[in-house]
């Protein structure tokens, strides 16, 4: 009986883990969204945030994301990257 008790506890404090981590991945998610309304109208985040986007716009978006956020590429013109992409 108590290797089953200890067993049951394991697995309640896994699940407690488990649900800590849900808990921190929803409250990034927040900040996320926060940080999104704060930068953004809502058309644009409706833009941004839309599922009918292609492969292609997101790519475009992260290379301007990665071009713009690192001082050490701000060098690389983004239409070096769209002709790459493209």
């Amino acid at each position: 009986i108590e290797t089953g008790l200890s067993a049951i506890s394991y697995q309640l404090s896994a699940i407690s883990y488990q649900l800590s981590a849900i808990s921190y991945q929803l409250s990034a998610i927040s900040y996320q969204r926060t940080a999104i309304s704060a930068t953004r109208t809502l058309g644009e985040q409706r833009t941004a945030i839309s599922a009918t986007r292609t492969v292609g716009e997101q790519l475009m978006d992260l290379a301007y994301m990665l071009i713009w956020a690192n001082p050490q590429t701000n060098n690389i013109k983004f239409s070096q990257i769209k002709l790459i992409l493209s």
